[in-house]
């Protein structure tokens, strides 16, 4: 179970980073100004998905899913534990 947590943990990151990458790219493909908005001040993204949904729901969902995935293999490796 313990492998089958760290699998599933290091796909969950590795979603998640490409999620957030994708993001950021599609706020840069904007404007540079939401580019670096979204990169450098957190209030600035949720702003972004809601005012620029049509682009930007899918690399946000790509990381929504890769952060649940985190979630699930880090409660997998510490359920194997004991």
């Amino acid at each position: 179970m313990n492998t089958i947590g760290t699998i599933v943990l290091v796909v969950g990151v590795i979603t998640t980073i490409v999620g957030g990458v994708r993001f950021v790219i599609a706020a840069f493909e904007e404007s540079v100004w939401w580019g670096l908005g979204v990169l450098l001040l957190p209030i600035v993204s949720p702003i972004f998905l809601i005012l620029h949904f049509g682009d930007s729901w899918r690399p946000a969902l790509n990381y929504a899913i890769g952060f649940v995935l985190v979630l699930l293999g880090t409660y997998l490796r510490f359920a194997a534990q004991g």
